[in-house]
């Protein structure tokens, strides 16, 4: 097919384009991408067009919101339109969503008469708040948000249609496969399963794994030649022929440290897409025959992705900082790695792929180069695996597919968690990223193996769900059931005249009752306040929601926090017995204590190198801070009260032994 063909087909098939098992756009100008397209089964019919949603800004805000546009699709093609046809939702991830996703989820939705919609992720492709990617709109670019951003759509949309108790699920791949699990764990009574196609659900911050599963997969001999071109690249860079080495890839304007993490990129793309024989063997045979390796990476690099693989903005620090006008996409993902997510490829300690230059500390300090510090990957990345699980997600009904050449796999489950969340290695050759979401003529045995697993859990838990579903007969039943008990109450309304009369003075007394309560629980409150000096300590479940401190096992930066937890959590537990005290270790951070207050407010204070006392005050102050926010009616209402009195304040309670994960 010539290329102008090629192009051709590619506008008119596009609708893969939203997830992660079709590469990012900066790699899609060569064979790579022209191959998957080939390979796909996608349908010629008319696409869908593109639908707007109006979605909040901001979820977790008590102010009148702010709301933006949200691009999305319908596909109705095989929809059964009864109260138990399924819908699925395809969640778009870290690249514009510009047309319908298609593959295996037709088949899908074929086998159940489902509907199929697709939502784009709020600040990639049309779906950009304002227009705006600075860092302070990009605030609004988090994990939580977009999950919200779900849960109201699915609320929203079945508002429009006839029928009211639709079950939904949730697919998606990649980064949205992550989503997709994250999200029956948040709004877990939203959709009734999902599909976490290489679902990378462990936000991992040191991510050498990477790197080696790569080498894994490649082979020995493929794995020896790439350590070999990096090192010739490092060889022509120090020998002060930067300019032309980069050249050979059009970007010399990068940073040493940004081209390597480009050349690396280059190989690691290729084995994630099942396409390691285009790699391996050219540059196995290019050691061979001794070859400048520079010039045959070069050459592989820009016919597999194209020429703008290496001159883009996807990689350069300073593009990514500076220039607006190359920011769409390549931004807000780079923005999401550094405020939350991470999965920083490094170098491992031995037999590194990818050149030493590109470790923790490049990427740490290519976050804060760009955003500053309004980052903290390390807190971003602890508090995402505290509220979703890792590697261990506490969720229901989900699946996890992966392929064994992927190496993004060691971010993923890959083996069953438990009965309702079984996991499926596809262990085959060339199986890579999400190819579980696309839909081959011929698949390898283990990937059709895969896929049945997959259709039948997912129609497991269909079935389960649509048999809670009232039939139409039950209804009608219903509905004569209830006119009988209008008719009936009609007849026995002149025997219900007394307790009528009754009624009035019982309502009388229950409201003096709650009068009287809520007299009782403030006058304690005020006792309380006037207390102790230290009686703060007994409002902690009154002004905060939860408090989750997080340290490293062994750094002196945490020696503190794990004192004052110590010497604490005994009498902050026993004057709070409700409130959640969250106690978590891991290596390579910074302690710090996050604080969830009402409505959705939340606040992070560093503790790094803080004493056991100052720790004390810096709880102080955000127990302080949330006596200034918002409650719900209901906060104050079912307030817990503390089992023991603030008044009591610093008395020492005997030591108890403790344990935390």
């Amino acid at each position: 097919m010539t290329r102008a063909g090629m192009l051709t087909m590619v506008m008119a098939i596009l609708s893969l384009s939203s997830s992660m098992h079709i590469p990012p756009t900066h790699a899609r100008g060569g064979e790579l991408f022209e191959e998957l397209m080939e390979t796909a089964v996608v349908s010629l019919g008319a696409s869908p067009s593109e639908q707007w949603f109006e979605q909040k800004l901001d979820h977790f805000s008590t102010k009148r919101p702010y709301h933006f546009k949200q691009r999305y699709y319908v596909d109705d093609t095989y929809y059964g339109g009864e109260e138990s046809s399924p819908i699925i939702l395809y969640i778009g991830g870290e690249g514009a969503m510009n047309q319908m996703p298609t593959g295996y989820t037709d088949t899908i939705a074929k086998a159940h008469n489902a509907k199929v919609v697709a939502l784009e992720h709020r600040f990639y492709g049309k779906s950009v708040p304002k227009d705006d990617l600075s860092v302070a709109n990009l605030g609004y670019l988090t994990v939580e948000q977009a999950l919200a951003d779900l849960n109201f759509f699915i609320e929203s949309y079945q508002q429009t249609l006839n029928t009211t108790m639709n079950p939904w699920i949730a697919i998606g791949g990649s980064y949205p496969g992550a989503l997709s699990a994250w999200f029956r764990i948040a709004y877990p009574n939203t959709t009734v399963a999902s599909l976490s196609s290489s679902g990378v659900v462990n936000p991992v911050y040191n991510f050498h794994a990477f790197d080696e599963q790569v080498a894994l997969s490649a082979g020995k001999d493929c794995a020896n030649a790439l350590r070999l071109i990096t090192k010739a690249f490092e060889d022509e860079i120090k020998a002060g022929r930067s300019d032309q080495v980069k050249g050979l890839l059009g970007a010399q304007a990068l940073a040493d440290p940004d081209f390597n993490y480009m050349i690396a990129d280059s190989a690691a793309m290729a084995v994630q897409y099942g396409k390691k024989d285009k790699l391996c063997t050219p540059m196995v045979q290019a050691v061979r025959d001794k070859v400048s390796l520079p010039e045959a990476f070069a050459n592989f690099t820009i016919e597999m992705y194209g020429k703008e693989f290496g001159s883009g903005c996807f990689y350069d620090t300073q593009c990514l900082k500076n220039d607006p006008s190359r920011w769409p996409d390549v931004r807000s993902w780079r923005w999401q790695k550094c405020y939350q997510l991470a999965y920083f490829q490094v170098a491992p300690h031995h037999g590194s792929l990818r050149s030493s230059i590109v470790d923790l500390a490049y990427h740490e300090s290519q976050c804060y180069e760009i955003f500053g510090d309004t980052v903290d990957p390390s807190a971003g990345v602890a508090a995402t695996i505290q509220r979703y699980g890792g590697d261990k997600p506490q969720g229901h009904k989900i699946f996890y597919a992966n392929g064994g050449d992927d190496p993004w796999q060691r971010a993923s489950v890959v083996t069953s968690l438990s009965e309702d969340q079984p996991a499926f290695l596809a262990k085959c050759d060339l199986c890579g990223h999400c190819g579980d979401l696309g839909d081959k003529a011929f698949d390898p045995p283990q990937r059709q193996q895969q896929k049945d697993s997959i259709m039948r859990y997912l129609s497991l838990w269909l079935q389960e769900a649509q048999d809670e579903i009232p039939s139409q007969s039950k209804q009608i039943a219903l509905a004569s059931v209830e006119d009988d008990t209008i008719i009936a109450s009609t007849a026995s309304r002149a025997a219900r005249v007394s307790f009528l009369v009754l009624l009035p003075i019982f309502c009388l007394f229950m409201a003096f009752k709650a009068i009287l309560h809520v007299d009782i629980v403030r006058e304690a409150s005020s006792v309380r306040t006037k207390g102790s000096p230290m009686s703060w300590r007994a409002q902690i479940s009154r002004n905060v929601q939860e408090l989750r401190f997080v340290a490293c096992a062994t750094s002196d930066s945490s020696n503190g926090l794990r004192k004052f937890f110590r010497q604490n959590y005994n009498e902050l537990k026993l004057l709070n017995p409700r409130t959640p005290f969250v106690y978590r270790e891991a290596e390579d951070l910074e302690p710090f204590v996050y604080a969830r207050y009402d409505w959705g407010h939340e606040k992070q204070i560093f503790l790094k190198h803080k004493s056991s006392d100052e720790i004390v005050r810096v709880l102080k102050e955000l127990v302080d801070y949330g006596e200034t926010l918002p409650r719900s009616p209901e906060s104050d209402i079912l307030l817990p009260q503390p089992i023991i009195d603030g008044r009591i304040g610093e008395r020492d309670y005997p030591p108890l032994n403790i344990t935390w994960d």
